[in-house]
């Protein structure tokens, strides 16, 4: 059970912290008087976080943005059920 609640905890993780980010980066430019950029920022980075979110599960790309201390042995394993050979 540890291990579903961290793998969907996971998932949230980089998506909210890239939110939070294009937030201090709006506040930031907004103070120094660019509010046109700020909004520009949290654009991209609310992109990004959505294509986290809605590509997660059908690319390994994203699983690798998402999460990159990825192991080898997940690799090889993703590998396996691809019928892939492992890349070293």
């Amino acid at each position: 059970m540890q291990i579903l609640r961290s793998r969907i905890s996971s998932r949230w993780r980089v998506p909210v912290v890239a939110l939070a980010a294009g937030l201090a980066m709006l506040g930031a430019q907004w103070s120094a008087g660019y509010p046109g950029r700020g909004f520009v920022s949290l654009a991209i980075l609310g992109a990004f976080a959505a294509a986290l979110v809605l590509f997660s599960g059908r690319s390994g790309t994203v699983e690798v943005m998402r999460d990159p201390a990825w192991t080898s042995a997940q690799r090889c394993s993703i590998c396996a059920r691809r019928r892939l050979p492992p890349s070293s």
